[in-house]
This record gives structure tokens, C-alpha cells and sequence, in this order.
């Protein structure tokens, strides 16, 4: 239940109604749903009341539910993904690792250039990992495997993003229009600093342009993973057993308030 109630807060955005159709139901709402469900069913084991509809949810609601968003099943599940395993984690860790740091900068970047010897499918857009190629120069290590008609911009890009990724080893900085996500000299972190790294990184003129660090889902996200193990304080649990246990359907790894 309590991944149920993460993964509708993040689709629904806890408190916010659906992103298109006039249903107003809430994450929220839809959990206590869902949970009213679960207890009708430990009920029924009971013989306290009857149960026959084996699912959690009415059609009604399912159909309310498949309609709250433009997007698709995949690109939310990308999202989703994406965000917990990656985004969400390491924003969290940037942030408590300088919280006591004023002697250095922080810099934060989201890469969406895709690379184009990705074999993985296009939905699948700029995958983790793949601006190493471009940091280690592969479109001059191993031109063969690039299409040669489009070899030249390739090895372009891998040129811009070995300047920037060189000045950050040489210097600290990435360049001097770069605004850092926390100053030397302060522990404040500036949200909006998350500079983009597109496919428009090597236009002339270009302009540097930023995104938001911790986004909305992933402030809301946090809220939720930091009341869970592995990182709250464990609670103790005693040994005994009593019937409210057994209606209980949180999680074995149970925090302290």
C-alpha cells in the first residue's frame, strides 16, 4: 500500500486534480480507496462481511484513472523511473554533502543530447551515462560506428563538452556564464541552477539556459522515501501480536515518527 500511495502522489501530484478530464479525484482520495478496499477484503477473510470483486478498484475509477494524464503508460513510467532511481537520490545527496561545505562550488547539469550510436529504442531519449561518450571523445576515437554524414557534428558537440567538462578540471568552474548551483563562500543552494545540456549546446551564440534542481516530484518524493528504511531511524518493534497488527499493511521496515 504504501508504494501504492507513492506512485499515485507522484502521477497525480498528491493534491492537484488530474492533468486533463474534469475528474477531481486526488492521490489521496484514490488511496484511501484503496486502502478502504484492502481492509473490506482482510474483513471478508474474517467472514465479518462478504467479498466477491476481486479488484481494488471499480471501473469507474479505473477508467478515471487511465484518463488523468496526457501522458502514455511508457513515458510516465520513464518518468517515474527515471526520477527515483536517479534524479531524486543524487539531488539529495548533493544536497546534505554541502550543507557544511563553503570552500567549494557545486555545479548541477541535466543532459538531454542523445547520443546517435544509441541502440537502445528512441523513446528512450538521452539514456544515463551516455555524455561520457562525448567526455572521452569517442566520435574522434571511433568514427566508424557514427553515420558519416552526420560524424562532423557529432565530433563538434564532443569538442564543446570536452572544453567544459577540461574547465571544471583544470579551473573548478565550467565557464564564466556558467551560475553554479552553490557559490564558493556559502552554503546556499539556488534551485533554478540546473543548466541544460542539448543538442543547441554548439549553436553560435548559445545560450546557456537552466531547469529547476529539485523539482516538484522529487521534493514530494523525498517527503515520502525519507519516512522510509533505509533512510529514517529504524523503530522497534515489539514481539507481541494483536488483531490491529494484522489489519496493518505497511511495510516490515517501520520508522520512527
Amino acid at each position: 500500500m504504501e508504494d501504492a500511495e507513492l506512485g499515485l502522489t507522484y502521477l497525480l501530484n498528491d493534491t492537484k486534480k488530474c492533468e486533463t478530464s474534469n475528474d477531481t479525484f486526488t492521490a489521496s482520495e484514490l488511496y484511501n480507496r484503496l486502502f478502504a478496499k484492502q481492509l473490506q477484503k482482510a474483513l471478508s477473510f474474517l467472514s465479518l462481511v462478504d467479498e466477491n470483486d476481486e479488484s481494488p478498484l471499480d471501473n469507474k475509477t479505473r477508467q478515471q484513472l487511465d484518463n488523468c494524464s496526457q501522458c502514455k503508460n511508457r513515458e510516465k513510467m520513464i518518468s517515474e523511473i527515471g526520477d527515483f532511481l536517479f534524479n531524486c537520490d543524487n539531488i539529495n545527496f548533493a544536497n546534505k554533502s554541502n550543507i557544511n561545505d563553503i570552500y567549494s562550488e557545486s555545479y548541477v547539469f541535466e543532459f538531454r543530447k542523445r547520443s546517435t550510436v544509441n541502440p537502445w529504442p528512441q523513446w528512450m531519449g538521452a539514456m544515463h551515462g551516455y555524455e561520457l561518450e562525448y567526455v572521452f571523445g569517442l566520435p574522434f576515437r571511433n568514427t566508424s560506428i557514427y553515420n558519416q554524414s552526420i560524424l562532423m557534428e557529432e565530433q563538434k558537440y564532443a569538442d564543446k563538452i570536452m572544453e567544459i567538462f577540461g574547465n571544471f578540471s583544470k579551473y573548478g568552474h565550467f565557464n564564466s556564464t556558467w551560475e553554479p548551483y552553490k557559490k564558493r563562500g556559502s552554503n546556499t543552494l539556488n534551485n533554478t541552477y540546473c543548466a541544460i545540456l542539448d543538442k543547441n549546446l554548439t549553436d553560435d551564440n548559445h545560450q546557456l539556459q537552466y531547469t529547476d534542481v529539485l523539482t516538484s516530484k522529487c521534493k514530494l518524493m523525498n517527503s515520502f522515501v525519507d519516512k522510509h528504511s533505509p533512510r529514517c531511524k529504524p523503530k522497534t518493534r515489539s514481539s507481541g501480536f494483536s488483531l490491529l497488527s494484522f489489519f496493518s499493511f505497511s511495510s516490515s521496515n517501520e520508522c520512527e515518527n
